[in-house]
């Protein structure tokens, strides 16, 4: 393990018997006496301890989740007992009263309260939104509608008991129909022929003006990549009467 394989926002557990989650990267520090990691801590908002590349005995990545786990050969309680610190003026001070290591949760039972707030929540309960937890981290992934919706999803998982951080990666309709109008604006001859782009679903419907029907090709050509569109539908306005 060198210190360029551990990046900022990766995720650091302990190792076996009894696998707990430490932390996400918050910094790397490459110092002359070794790299540092600068750790912000699990259940413990604005506390961080330090660890060093050297003390990482593998790393993983979860396939369902895309997470990246660093296995660390120390304990948090070691890692506690060298010093936990917060971050004041932009600098790490030591913490004199620091706070124990939280105690993790089913991450299933953590899954399922989170998904029943979003159920619940009238900003987010028309979302397609699946939702995975993996020691105390939720991933938040498919689409809604609004950024708005967006936000307080994250926030909504954020908040719930046995979750210490969230990955967001929802799409928003609105978000989704602003790349689609952006990559056709700057199409020259498609741009032209675009009437509306209307997003719902995860799905963008790109109406074309009459006599244009030829660009649908080039319509799904340039938004083919981008990201969180389910399916591209493209159809032809009706021509205005006499």
């Amino acid at each position: 393990m060198t210190g360029a394989e551990a990046a900022v926002g990766d995720y650091v557990l302990t190792g076996p018997p009894e696998e707990r989650p430490v932390g996400r990267v918050d910094v790397v520090l490459e110092l002359a006496s070794g790299t540092r990691l600068v750790i912000a801590r699990a259940y413990s908002r604005g506390s961080f301890v330090v660890a060093t590349t050297a003390e990482l005995a593998g790393t993983e990545t979860d396939s369902e989740t895309g997470l990246r786990w660093h296995i660390l050969g120390v304990t948090p309680e070691t890692l506690a007992a060298r010093g936990v610190f917060r971050r004041e003026m932009g600098r790490l001070t030591r913490d004199p009263l620091p706070t124990m290591f939280g105690s993790p949760r089913d991450d299933a039972e953590a899954a399922a309260d989170v998904q029943q707030a979003l159920a619940e929540d009238g900003m987010t309960r028309d979302g397609d939104i699946t939702v995975r937890v993996q020691q105390g981290v939720a991933v938040l992934e498919g689409g809604l509608g609004t950024v708005g919706g967006k936000v307080a999803a994250e926030r909504l998982a954020r908040t719930t008991p046995g979750i210490w951080d969230a990955v967001n990666r929802l799409v928003s309709d609105e978000e989704l129909g602003a790349l689609v109008r952006g990559r056709l604006r700057v199409e020259g001859l498609v741009a032209d022929g675009v009437q509306d782009v209307a997003a719902h679903g995860s799905v963008v419907e790109v109406t074309l003006l009459p006599g244009y029907g030829r660009l649908a090709d080039d319509v799904r050509r340039v938004c083919a990549d981008v990201p969180g569109l389910r399916e591209l539908v493209c159809r032809l306005a009706s021509k205005e009467g006499p």
